[in-house]
């Protein structure tokens, strides 16, 4: 493992320094303590529901290829607000502060040139983040899973304990899918979507079962890489990583008109069991039913799951 120079703390200086001289940080974050609230229960997992207006930025940016070919890149240093401070990362990364917080400790790591929202050349680059910047959790979306910039490689760190995911993969019940004494893989059951739990204090055997899954997972036509989004963290000596295989960018709910409507676009945040709603009469009319129905339609379904389970085992 290198030795880092940047840590946690080096992460917590730069957000105090953000919230004393960058407004619309201070503003944002001070608003973040202020968000409504609520626990929905889904009968075998529960979600947390967060009102927070500030980020209709993310849930409504528009993704496609036209509209990003005619935006500039908000992430590329050329276009980054003045007052926005940044500290070098390695492998090409850099450490900015979010000043659209999900959580009261948000950074985003983007790299410092404009290059396309990939894992596969990254993977290792993501565990050592984590162990870097541990005990933050490091978390991803793919271009076409809630990135709302596809076009510039980034991962994003908030504050352990937040989310859900973080508890409940140890205990939800979960299949075994690989286990001994370096490196565990598992898929967890009745939690209302898919979720490949990989765990270990190796990270050359890490990467192996880290790129297993992604060549085990399907790839649409038109996709450069399976959709999923990751949330990943070390503790203990050891690294545990969640990956949420996708099949979809956005449920059919955040197209519908009227009371169908739900403008929820779930990146990795959503997927670990806190949905973000920007609107206020969406935060209101959630349910349960909606909750596992938006779910189920951007998880991979139950029969791509069991393929991938057979793909991933007759690799290993």
């Amino acid at each position: 493992m290198r030795n880092f120079r940047v840590s946690a703390a080096d992460a917590q200086r730069l957000l105090d320094r953000q919230l004393a001289c960058w407004q619309l940080a201070h503003d944002n974050y001070e608003a973040l303590e202020k968000v409504c609230v609520r626990t929905i229960d889904c009968g075998t997992f529960q979600v947390r529901v967060q009102y927070n207006p500030a980020r209709i930025v993310s849930t409504s940016a528009k993704t496609d290829q036209a509209n990003l070919l005619h935006r500039p890149c908000f992430l590329c240093n050329g276009h980054l607000p003045e007052e926005q401070l940044r500290i070098p990362m390695f492998d090409g990364f850099q450490l900015l502060v979010n000043p659209y917080p999900i959580f009261r400790q948000h950074w985003t790591l983007p790299k410092l040139y404009h290059q396309p929202q990939r894992i596969w050349e990254n993977f290792s680059s993501m565990l050592d983040l984590m162990y870097a910047l541990k005990p933050l959790s490091v978390f991803y979306n793919g271009p076409c899973c809630g990135a709302s910039a596809p076009d510039h490689t980034h991962f994003q760190v908030g504050c352990r304990g937040f989310l859900p995911i973080e508890a409940d993969c140890d205990v939800v019940d979960r299949e075994q899918l690989f286990a001994d004494g370096t490196l565990g893989v598992f898929v967890l059951k009745s939690y209302g979507r898919a979720v490949i739990v990989l765990e270990s204090d190796d990270s050359t055997r890490l990467l192996d079962a880290l790129s297993n899954v992604y060549k085990s997972l399907p790839v649409e036509v038109n996709d450069l890489e399976p959709g999923m989004n990751i949330v990943g963290w070390h503790e203990s000596g050891r690294w545990k990583i969640c990956v949420f295989p996708r099949s979809k960018h956005r449920p059919s709910c955040y197209e519908a008109e009227g009371q169908e409507c739900l403008l929820i676009s779930p990146g990795a945040v959503d997927m670990s069991g806190v949905l973000i709603t920007p609107r206020k009469e969406d935060y209101e009319r959630v349910t349960s039913t909606c909750v596992r129905r938006i779910y189920q339609e951007v998880s991979l379904s139950d029969e791509a799951m069991w393929m991938f389970m057979t793909k991933f085992k007759r690799r290993l």
